[in-house]
């Protein structure tokens, strides 16, 4: 039930920051919030239980979204370490940690499911 919250709450902080102006300012930020709309994906696929893809989509779609994520980070921890300012990095990592955690759980909870079915994604869907 926390999950399913946790998802409606960021699907609606998504849609906010989609609806603002300022949301397309850069190029960069426009791929870059493409790409998370893939961890909000998973995150409502793994809360409401729908199987949209199979895992190893899944597996693609996580690897695409940590990227992304590495690519914004390794600049700016650069910068912080350069002006010896660890705690704002460490607090920086800890904000971020926490408010990406239920994505990256969704992501490897979909990328490596416990259970086996026959059917995943769409078929699965049609044989509810």
């Amino acid at each position: 039930m926390l999950l399913k919250i946790i998802a409606v709450v960021y699907g609606l902080w998504f849609v906010q920051a989609a609806l603002e102006p300022g949301f397309y300012d850069t190029p960069s930020h426009m791929v870059s919030s493409t790409l998370a709309l893939g961890g909000l994906l998973a995150l409502f696929d793994h809360a409401f239980r729908m199987g949209w893809l199979s895992a190893n989509i899944w597996r693609i779609v996580a690897l695409v979204y940590v990227a992304d994520g590495l690519v914004h980070v390794v600049p700016s921890a650069k910068a912080l370490i350069e002006a010896q300012r660890f705690e704002v990095l460490a607090g920086a990592a800890a904000i971020s940690f926490v408010f990406q955690l239920p994505m990256l759980f969704s992501l490897w909870r979909l990328s490596f499911p416990s259970t086996r079915s026959d059917q995943t994604g769409l078929a699965r869907m049609a044989m509810r």
